[in-house]
């Protein structure tokens, strides 16, 4: 009611605010990913098509393979909208048959 008031009989009174940014747009941060699993065919193809099945963009990745331990070791690049969607990526690429661990890199 008081700012009503103004409007009417003191507008000179009142100045234009805002409430921080607008959250309508989707922001993304980059985030590292890092996938440490027993080497086996279709691994790169199973985590992908779990960011994919997401709507996760993969903007850079790097895979090795250590063929005397079996390994794979794979990093990841993502863009990603918050913190419980990384954990929720976690959690999923970490369910994979053969993943040993999967953690955000610091």
């Amino acid at each position: 009611p008081n700012i009503l008031r103004y409007i009417n009989n003191s507008s000179e009174r009142l100045i234009e605010v805002s409430w921080g940014e607008d959250t309508s747009k989707e922001q993304l941060y980059p985030v590292d990913i890092q996938v440490i699993a027993f080497d086996r065919q279709g691994l790169l193809r199973d985590v992908a098509a779990i960011l994919s099945n997401d709507k996760v963009n993969i903007v850079g990745m790097n895979t090795a393979s250590d063929k005397k331990q079996h390994q794979a070791s794979m990093i990841i690049t993502l863009e990603i909208n918050d913190l419980d969607e990384l954990s929720k990526l976690l959690h999923k690429i970490n369910a994979l048959p053969n993943v040993l661990d999967v953690k955000r890199r610091r």
